[in-house]
């Protein structure tokens, strides 16, 4: 069993409004674009500017990869009826029969979910910084849908 993990991130440009993924993280947490000096050094603080977010190492049940601050829905039926839950995902402390402790979840309290078991039903409809709305357009309570 290969127990490799991909570490990548990505960079929200809080001005220019998009991604980036050229830039270095030092040692000290301060980002620093691909912009060089005369001398050929990237020197460019750019901290501030930008928001920072990690892969979390897993696909949605489409193939695609989820990074902190995605928009996930999935559907999952509770007994007599169909579940459809749409939430942030963050890392934070998770604890059930079959996880305890810091993990990348959901970030609702009532609907959270440990995404490593939920990866083959997510699906990534958005971020937090591109398609707000879809957070504050989801139920507080999520929807129950008919079979």
């Amino acid at each position: 069993m290969d127990k490799t993990r991909i570490i990548k991130f990505r960079a929200w440009d809080k001005t220019n409004k998009e991604w980036f993924y050229s830039f270095s993280i030092e040692g000290d947490g301060t980002v620093k674009s691909y912009i060089y000096n005369q001398w050929g050094e990237p020197d460019t603080n750019i901290s501030e500017y930008v928001d920072i977010q990690q892969f979390t190492g897993l696909l949605d049940k489409n193939g695609k990869e989820i990074y902190e601050g995605d928009i996930v829905k999935a559907q999952y039926n509770d007994g007599d009826k169909n579940i459809e839950f749409i939430d942030e995902v963050v890392w934070g402390y998770f604890d059930d029969c079959c996880v305890e402790g810091e993990t990348w979840i959901t970030k609702t309290d009532r609907w959270q979910k440990c995404i490593y078991y939920w990866k083959d039903e997510l699906e990534v409809i958005g971020n937090v910084y591109e398609n707000p709305e879809l957070l504050l357009n989801a139920p507080v309570s999520n929807k129950e849908t008919k079979e």
